[in-house]
């Protein structure tokens, strides 16, 4: 039936995402579809090139996985009742206008970095009408048992990184310095300082950081040295795409973040609730205009397709897709690569 065919399909997208796969492929998959659609000289970009992004991008995500699963732990949320797989904001409120965790030392306002347990998940409906988050995402409960795994990978994905920086070209390694330079802003800001004093006040920074280091990376390598060949809709496009690809998680999965990861933008703010639509339909707006302005390109392409399907993906209430949000709107963007193969 229908629902077995989602869970299975959602089920088998947890593989790359557990190993932090899909970011890294979604990246040089970009890469790839930006390079063969430039204004001059369109071709796949150099291996080197794709190898270096490929590295990068996976360290940091296993770094970021890493310090999720060193911190992460669990307990038991209660609040009013919301059906499962709803888009929930700051829904666990326990009689009063405070979303409240109960830990083992008492009930503790969430965002404010006393949150002593953490349960995330799926939202299970009790009886009482509670809310019962049973287990943490599952690219989080994976990684808090397998540890040593990502570990090892990211010893490997920094090997491959320092063993393909030799080959890049000047114009790379300085673009891709600046690059770095944000991802070291976006980690000291976002993960290393929030926990006691930093929060994004209404305001989605540390999605747009990502969206843009993301956009970046992949134009870096699509296009080494001649970022000007590149159709700025569709690097706008890709920003804005996977804005509302991190907008879209990060509502998705606000009670996890409400203790774990306060800067995300929904885990203290419960307005803007159509702010993932609206970013995905500027990056649909903008594969159309790259179509209209350029003609047919796999990066048009590309950007139509991924944005309308994750359009579908956040309007849909079907509790399989609700519960399997990251690995399905992350692994979309594998699409891009059957879409720079074929065109």
């Amino acid at each position: 039936n229908i629902t077995l065919i989602k869970t299975h399909v959602a089920r088998l997208l947890l593989f790359p995402s557990r190993l932090c796969l899909d970011a890294p492929l979604a990246a040089t998959g970009w890469a790839v579809c930006l390079a063969t659609s430039r204004t001059s000289d369109p071709g796949w970009p150099p291996l080197a090139e794709l190898a270096g992004l490929f590295a990068a991008v996976w360290a940091i995500y296993l770094g970021d996985r890493l310090f999720d699963a060193r911190s992460g732990r669990s307990s038991l949320v209660t609040g009013n009742f919301n059906p499962a797989g709803k888009d929930i904001a700051n829904p666990l409120v326990t009689g009063n206008s405070n979303p409240l965790v109960t830990g083992n030392s008492g009930p503790f306002p969430v965002g404010t970095g006393k949150c002593s347990q953490v349960v995330t998940g799926i939202l299970q409906s009790g009886d009482s009408g509670e809310i019962f988050l049973e287990e943490p995402p599952a690219r989080h409960a994976w990684a808090r048992r397998h540890g040593g795994i990502l570990v090892m990978c990211l010893v490997l994905a920094i090997v491959i990184g320092v063993t393909t920086i030799p080959r890049l070209v000047p114009a790379t390694l300085r673009a891709g310095f600046i690059v770095a330079l944000a991802t070291a802003f976006y980690f000291a800001l976002f993960r290393l300082a929030v926990r006691s004093r930093v929060h994004p006040c209404g305001f989605p920074g540390k999605e747009i950081i990502i969206a843009v280091c993301f956009a970046a990376g992949a134009a870096i390598s699509a296009a080494p040295g001649a970022l000007g060949d590149l159709p700025a809709v569709h690097l706008a496009g890709l920003a804005c795409l996977i804005l509302g690809n991190c907008l879209l998680i990060s509502r998705r999965e606000v009670a996890y973040d409400q203790c774990e990861d306060p800067a995300a933008f929904f885990a203290i703010s419960a307005r803007a609730q159509l702010l993932p639509e609206i970013a995905l339909f500027a990056g649909l707006a903008f594969g159309a205009c790259g179509w209209w302005q350029s003609g047919f390109t796999p990066a048009s392409l590309a950007l139509i397709l991924c944005a309308a399907l994750t359009l579908f993906l956040a309007r849909t209430r079907s509790p399989v897709l609700a519960g399997y949000t990251q690995p399905i709107a992350d692994g979309l963007h594998l699409l891009v690569w059957l879409v720079a193969i074929l065109f």
